[in-house]
Protein backbone atom coordinates (compact mmCIF):
# COMPACT_ATOMS: atom_id res chain seq x y z
CA UNK A 1 0.00 0.00 0.00
CA UNK A 2 2.13 2.94 -1.23
CA UNK A 3 -0.35 5.54 0.08
CA UNK A 4 -0.30 3.99 3.54
CA UNK A 5 3.48 3.70 3.56
CA UNK A 6 3.91 7.36 2.57
CA UNK A 7 1.34 8.49 5.12
CA UNK A 8 2.94 6.42 7.88
CA UNK A 9 6.29 8.06 7.17
CA UNK A 10 4.88 11.59 7.08
CA UNK A 11 2.77 11.19 10.21
CA UNK A 12 5.09 9.01 12.32
CA UNK A 13 6.03 11.77 14.78
CA UNK A 14 2.43 12.22 15.96
CA UNK A 15 0.45 9.20 14.76
CA UNK A 16 1.02 5.48 14.60
CA UNK A 17 -0.76 4.32 11.47
CA UNK A 18 -2.75 1.08 11.71
CA UNK A 19 -4.79 -0.91 9.23
CA UNK A 20 -6.74 0.37 6.23
CA UNK A 21 -10.41 1.09 7.00
CA UNK A 22 -11.73 1.97 3.56
CA UNK A 23 -11.72 4.62 0.88
CA UNK A 24 -12.22 5.27 -2.81
CA UNK A 25 -10.47 6.79 -5.79
CA UNK A 26 -9.88 10.13 -4.04
CA UNK A 27 -8.68 9.15 -0.56
CA UNK A 28 -7.86 6.27 1.76
CA UNK A 29 -8.84 6.01 5.43
CA UNK A 30 -6.66 4.37 8.08
CA UNK A 31 -7.02 3.58 11.73
CA UNK A 32 -4.29 5.29 13.78
CA UNK A 33 -3.24 6.09 17.30
CA UNK A 34 -2.51 9.63 18.44
CA UNK A 35 0.76 9.31 20.38
CA UNK A 36 0.25 12.65 22.18
CA UNK A 37 -3.40 12.33 23.27
CA UNK A 38 -3.26 8.55 23.55
CA UNK A 39 -6.46 7.91 21.65
CA UNK A 40 -7.57 6.00 18.58
CA UNK A 41 -8.40 8.12 15.52
CA UNK A 42 -9.11 7.67 11.82
CA UNK A 43 -6.99 9.48 9.23
CA UNK A 44 -8.25 10.26 5.74
CA UNK A 45 -5.34 10.70 3.32
CA UNK A 46 -5.50 12.15 -0.19
CA UNK A 47 -4.54 9.57 -2.83
CA UNK A 48 -4.97 11.48 -6.10
CA UNK A 49 -2.80 14.58 -5.80
CA UNK A 50 -4.54 16.15 -8.81
CA UNK A 51 -7.73 16.27 -6.72
CA UNK A 52 -6.22 18.24 -3.83
CA UNK A 53 -8.57 21.21 -4.31
CA UNK A 54 -11.68 19.00 -4.34
CA UNK A 55 -10.41 17.04 -1.32
CA UNK A 56 -9.78 20.17 0.74
CA UNK A 57 -13.16 21.64 -0.24
CA UNK A 58 -14.81 18.50 1.10
CA UNK A 59 -12.70 18.72 4.27
CA UNK A 60 -13.72 22.34 4.82
CA UNK A 61 -17.38 21.34 4.57
CA UNK A 62 -16.72 18.52 7.04
CA UNK A 63 -15.17 21.00 9.48
CA UNK A 64 -18.30 23.15 9.35
CA UNK A 65 -20.46 20.20 10.47
CA UNK A 66 -17.84 18.65 12.75
CA UNK A 67 -19.45 19.84 15.98
CA UNK A 68 -23.01 19.05 14.88
CA UNK A 69 -24.71 16.00 16.45
CA UNK A 70 -24.35 12.78 14.48
CA UNK A 71 -21.50 13.99 12.30
CA UNK A 72 -17.97 12.65 12.82
CA UNK A 73 -15.70 15.16 14.59
CA UNK A 74 -12.66 16.49 12.72
CA UNK A 75 -9.62 16.82 15.00
CA UNK A 76 -6.86 18.04 12.70
CA UNK A 77 -6.20 18.95 9.05
CA UNK A 78 -3.03 19.35 7.00
CA UNK A 79 -2.56 20.71 3.50
CA UNK A 80 1.02 21.34 2.44
CA UNK A 81 3.49 20.41 -0.29
CA UNK A 82 3.97 16.92 1.15
CA UNK A 83 0.47 15.79 2.00
CA UNK A 84 -3.20 16.51 2.50
CA UNK A 85 -5.13 14.67 5.19
CA UNK A 86 -7.66 15.06 7.96
CA UNK A 87 -7.74 13.38 11.35
CA UNK A 88 -11.18 12.46 12.60
CA UNK A 89 -12.94 10.62 15.38
CA UNK A 90 -12.73 6.85 15.19
CA UNK A 91 -16.22 5.41 15.62
CA UNK A 92 -16.13 1.87 16.97
CA UNK A 93 -18.98 -0.03 15.37
CA UNK A 94 -20.46 -1.09 12.05
CA UNK A 95 -21.75 0.78 9.05
CA UNK A 96 -25.48 1.03 8.46
CA UNK A 97 -25.32 -1.29 5.44
CA UNK A 98 -24.01 -4.12 7.64
CA UNK A 99 -26.77 -3.52 10.20
CA UNK A 100 -29.51 -3.45 7.54
CA UNK A 101 -28.19 -6.78 6.24
CA UNK A 102 -29.13 -8.31 9.61
CA UNK A 103 -32.78 -7.34 9.01
CA UNK A 104 -33.83 -8.43 5.47
CA UNK A 105 -37.43 -7.39 6.21
CA UNK A 106 -36.51 -3.99 7.57
CA UNK A 107 -35.17 -2.54 10.81
CA UNK A 108 -37.30 -2.81 13.97
CA UNK A 109 -39.68 0.14 14.11
CA UNK A 110 -38.07 1.70 17.20
CA UNK A 111 -34.64 1.56 15.54
CA UNK A 112 -36.05 2.90 12.28
CA UNK A 113 -37.66 5.86 14.05
CA UNK A 114 -34.49 6.66 15.98
CA UNK A 115 -32.23 6.57 12.93
CA UNK A 116 -34.73 8.49 10.82
CA UNK A 117 -34.80 11.27 13.41
CA UNK A 118 -31.06 11.42 13.97
CA UNK A 119 -29.95 11.27 10.33
CA UNK A 120 -32.65 13.58 9.01
CA UNK A 121 -31.94 16.05 11.80
CA UNK A 122 -28.21 15.96 11.04
CA UNK A 123 -28.71 16.68 7.34
CA UNK A 124 -31.20 19.45 8.14
CA UNK A 125 -28.60 21.01 10.48
CA UNK A 126 -25.97 20.83 7.74
CA UNK A 127 -28.36 22.52 5.29
CA UNK A 128 -28.99 25.27 7.83
CA UNK A 129 -25.23 25.88 7.85
CA UNK A 130 -25.19 26.06 4.06
CA UNK A 131 -23.59 22.62 3.65
CA UNK A 132 -25.03 19.87 1.45
CA UNK A 133 -23.77 16.31 1.78
CA UNK A 134 -24.15 14.85 -1.70
CA UNK A 135 -23.20 11.26 -0.92
CA UNK A 136 -25.79 9.78 1.43
CA UNK A 137 -25.83 5.99 1.47
CA UNK A 138 -25.71 3.28 4.17
CA UNK A 139 -21.98 2.60 3.93
CA UNK A 140 -21.24 6.26 4.76
CA UNK A 141 -23.05 6.09 8.10
CA UNK A 142 -21.49 4.36 11.11
CA UNK A 143 -23.41 3.07 14.12
CA UNK A 144 -21.72 2.81 17.50
CA UNK A 145 -22.48 0.26 20.21
CA UNK A 146 -25.58 2.23 21.26
CA UNK A 147 -26.90 2.33 17.65
CA UNK A 148 -26.16 6.04 17.51
CA UNK A 149 -25.47 7.07 13.88
CA UNK A 150 -22.46 9.11 12.76
CA UNK A 151 -22.31 10.46 9.22
CA UNK A 152 -18.81 10.13 7.79
CA UNK A 153 -17.12 13.24 6.39
CA UNK A 154 -17.09 11.94 2.81
CA UNK A 155 -19.69 14.25 1.26
CA UNK A 156 -18.85 15.52 -2.19
CA UNK A 157 -19.51 18.89 -3.75
CA UNK A 158 -21.22 18.47 -7.10
CA UNK A 159 -18.82 18.28 -10.05
CA UNK A 160 -20.62 17.22 -13.21
CA UNK A 161 -17.53 16.10 -15.13
CA UNK A 162 -16.20 14.10 -12.19
CA UNK A 163 -19.61 12.53 -11.55
CA UNK A 164 -19.96 11.55 -15.20
CA UNK A 165 -16.58 9.82 -15.10
CA UNK A 166 -17.69 7.94 -11.99
CA UNK A 167 -20.92 6.78 -13.65
CA UNK A 168 -19.08 5.73 -16.84
CA UNK A 169 -16.76 3.62 -14.70
CA UNK A 170 -19.72 2.19 -12.74
CA UNK A 171 -21.55 1.13 -15.91
CA UNK A 172 -18.33 -0.29 -17.36
CA UNK A 173 -17.80 -2.39 -14.21
CA UNK A 174 -21.40 -3.56 -14.41
CA UNK A 175 -20.97 -4.61 -18.04
CA UNK A 176 -17.76 -6.51 -17.28
CA UNK A 177 -19.38 -8.30 -14.34
CA UNK A 178 -22.39 -9.27 -16.47
CA UNK A 179 -20.17 -10.57 -19.30
CA UNK A 180 -18.18 -12.62 -16.79
CA UNK A 181 -21.35 -14.01 -15.21
CA UNK A 182 -20.43 -12.45 -11.87
CA UNK A 183 -22.50 -10.32 -9.50
CA UNK A 184 -21.67 -6.64 -9.29
CA UNK A 185 -19.61 -5.96 -6.12
CA UNK A 186 -21.69 -4.77 -3.17
CA UNK A 187 -20.25 -1.25 -3.06
CA UNK A 188 -21.03 -0.75 -6.75
CA UNK A 189 -24.58 -2.06 -6.28
CA UNK A 190 -24.99 0.57 -3.59
CA UNK A 191 -23.62 3.33 -5.84
CA UNK A 192 -26.08 2.29 -8.56
CA UNK A 193 -29.03 2.26 -6.15
CA UNK A 194 -28.28 5.77 -4.88
CA UNK A 195 -27.94 7.61 -8.20
CA UNK A 196 -30.02 10.80 -8.33
CA UNK A 197 -32.32 11.33 -11.37
CA UNK A 198 -31.80 15.11 -11.36
CA UNK A 199 -28.11 14.53 -12.05
CA UNK A 200 -29.06 13.11 -15.45
CA UNK A 201 -31.32 15.89 -16.65
CA UNK A 202 -30.62 18.78 -19.00
CA UNK A 203 -26.94 19.80 -18.56
CA UNK A 204 -28.03 23.45 -18.49
CA UNK A 205 -30.69 22.81 -15.85
CA UNK A 206 -29.40 23.65 -12.35
CA UNK A 207 -29.54 20.86 -9.77
CA UNK A 208 -30.67 21.76 -6.28
CA UNK A 209 -28.18 19.99 -3.96
CA UNK A 210 -30.64 20.11 -1.06
CA UNK A 211 -33.22 18.31 -3.18
CA UNK A 212 -30.58 15.73 -4.13
CA UNK A 213 -29.80 15.14 -0.44
CA UNK A 214 -33.52 14.78 0.25
CA UNK A 215 -33.90 12.22 -2.53
CA UNK A 216 -30.98 10.13 -1.25
CA UNK A 217 -32.32 10.37 2.30
CA UNK A 218 -35.68 9.09 1.06
CA UNK A 219 -33.92 6.12 -0.55
CA UNK A 220 -32.03 5.54 2.69
CA UNK A 221 -35.20 5.50 4.81
CA UNK A 222 -36.83 3.18 2.26
CA UNK A 223 -33.94 0.72 2.57
CA UNK A 224 -33.98 0.89 6.36
CA UNK A 225 -37.73 0.22 6.36
CA UNK A 226 -37.70 -2.65 3.84
CA UNK A 227 -34.26 -4.20 4.33
CA UNK A 228 -33.69 -4.11 0.56
CA UNK A 229 -31.84 -1.68 -1.69
CA UNK A 230 -34.23 0.65 -3.49
CA UNK A 231 -34.71 0.01 -7.21
CA UNK A 232 -35.33 3.10 -9.33
CA UNK A 233 -33.18 2.26 -12.35
CA UNK A 234 -34.53 -0.98 -13.91
CA UNK A 235 -32.15 -0.86 -16.89
CA UNK A 236 -28.92 1.02 -16.08
CA UNK A 237 -27.77 0.51 -19.66
CA UNK A 238 -30.41 3.05 -20.77
CA UNK A 239 -29.00 5.77 -18.53
CA UNK A 240 -27.01 7.71 -21.13
CA UNK A 241 -29.64 7.35 -23.85
CA UNK A 242 -32.67 8.20 -21.71
CA UNK A 243 -31.15 10.36 -18.98
CA UNK A 244 -33.59 11.15 -16.20
CA UNK A 245 -36.33 9.20 -18.04
CA UNK A 246 -34.44 5.96 -17.33
CA UNK A 247 -35.52 6.22 -13.70
CA UNK A 248 -38.88 5.00 -12.42
CA UNK A 249 -40.76 6.06 -9.29
CA UNK A 250 -39.75 4.34 -6.08
CA UNK A 251 -42.18 1.58 -5.08
CA UNK A 252 -44.09 2.41 -1.87
CA UNK A 253 -42.62 0.98 1.32
CA UNK A 254 -46.03 -0.57 2.05
CA UNK A 255 -45.61 -3.01 -0.86
CA UNK A 256 -42.79 -4.71 1.06
CA UNK A 257 -43.76 -3.75 4.61
CA UNK A 258 -47.56 -3.38 4.84
CA UNK A 259 -47.53 -2.52 8.55
CA UNK A 260 -45.05 0.34 8.25
CA UNK A 261 -46.60 3.53 9.70
CA UNK A 262 -48.38 5.42 6.93
CA UNK A 263 -46.67 8.71 7.83
CA UNK A 264 -43.26 7.17 7.12
CA UNK A 265 -44.56 5.67 3.86
CA UNK A 266 -45.98 9.04 2.81
CA UNK A 267 -42.87 10.98 3.85
CA UNK A 268 -40.58 8.78 1.75
CA UNK A 269 -42.93 9.07 -1.23
CA UNK A 270 -42.81 12.88 -1.00
CA UNK A 271 -39.04 12.96 -0.52
CA UNK A 272 -38.42 10.90 -3.65
CA UNK A 273 -41.03 12.20 -6.09
CA UNK A 274 -38.87 15.22 -6.96
CA UNK A 275 -41.73 17.69 -6.93
CA UNK A 276 -41.03 19.64 -3.76
CA UNK A 277 -38.55 20.18 -0.94
CA UNK A 278 -40.13 18.57 2.13
CA UNK A 279 -37.16 18.20 4.45
CA UNK A 280 -38.56 17.66 7.93
CA UNK A 281 -36.33 16.85 10.93
CA UNK A 282 -39.25 15.28 12.80
CA UNK A 283 -40.31 11.74 13.61
CA UNK A 284 -43.41 10.61 11.70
Amino acid sequence: DPVGAEAASLLRHRYELGHWLGGGALAAVYEARDRVLQRKVAIKVLKDKSQREAFMADVQDAIRTSEEPNFVNIYDVADDDNSAYCVQRHVQGRDLQAVISDYPRGLPLATLRKLLLRITGAIASAHALGVTYGNLKPSNILLDERMEPFILPVGRRRDRARDERRVVDLLDQMSKARDAGLPLPEHLQEDLAYLVPDHFGDPFEPVDPKRADQYMLGLLIHQMATGQRPVTLPDPGRLWADGRSAFRPLAPISEQRPLCPQRIVALVARMTDGSTLVFEPTVP
